[in-house]
């Protein structure tokens, strides 16, 4: 039903640039701000990973989880039901809730991308500021409660995988449009909800590529993550920017 849903689009006259064309203008992007891509990415898995090892040490996670492994190698079915066990343990679960309050609080990060790309379109020069723009007053609130309530409803959706999957792709464009438009993240999500309906297999194919990229600097090299964690944003971007600008010239 969602896929039938979706496939039901009408053909849109703002999809005027292929998708070579998205995929070269988000390349353009990332190298024009590469530095800052990868300031970007530092700070983000540097300040996750402390989070990390702080929390999983203060909960007691990371102990049991190591001699749930030692304890159980060669049998599989006893090595999940030891996993099964700790995870559904309190002190997981407020592990689990550290972890999603920092990826929130990170969010912004992200987001400050997108004015520094808009920089790149004016001819202007961005500066590590604008890498925390959207932290400045009460953007962050915004910005956090959104995504606090878009990782509350892709883990739920993530338990039968399409939904989860699909929440991803519908919901693609609420940070440019809250940001340029400021528009309310429930009307985002109807203005997201719309153009990715209208040019389903633009933005599917977009996107696509875009996580593809993004993770496979991690598997050639782990540093490699670096420089493609935040190639998807400018994908983002670069398909906001020609789907969206009637809206913006309104």
């Amino acid at each position: 039903l969602f896929f039938f849903f979706f496939f039901r689009m009408k053909k849109s006259d703002t999809t005027q640039y292929g998708i070579d064309s998205i995929l070269r203008n988000a390349f353009f992007y990332c190298f024009n701000i590469l530095i800052y891509h990868v300031l970007l990415s530092l700070l983000y898995f540097c300040i996750l990973f402390t989070v990390y090892m702080y929390a999983s040490s203060y909960y007691e996670i990371l102990d049991p989880m190591i001699a749930a492994v030692q304890n159980n190698v060669g049998d599989f079915q006893a090595l999940s039901k030891s996993i099964a066990d700790i995870k559904n343990s309190p002190n997981y679960q407020s592990f689990q809730m550290v972890l999603i309050s920092t990826q929130v609080f990170l969010f912004p990060l992200q987001v400050g991308l997108y004015k520094m790309y808009r920089k790149i379109d004016l001819g202007e020069k961005p500066t590590v500021v604008d890498l925390f723009s959207a932290y400045n007053g009460i953007n962050f609130f915004l910005f956090a409660s959104f995504y606090f309530f878009w990782m509350c409803l892709y883990s739920i959706g993530m338990m039968m995988i399409i939904p989860g999957v699909i929440w991803v792709y519908v919901t693609v464009f609420v940070a440019p449009l809250m940001f340029f438009l400021n528009k309310s993240s429930f009307e985002s999500i109807k203005l997201s909800f719309n153009a990715v309906r209208n040019n389903f297999v633009y933005v599917f194919v977009a996107i696509t590529v875009a996580i593809i990229v993004k993770f496979a600097g991690f598997l050639v090299f782990f540093i490699g993550g670096a420089f493609t964690f935040s190639f998807a944003t400018a994908v983002i971007y670069s398909l906001y920017k020609n789907l969206f600008k009637e809206i913006e010239k309104g």
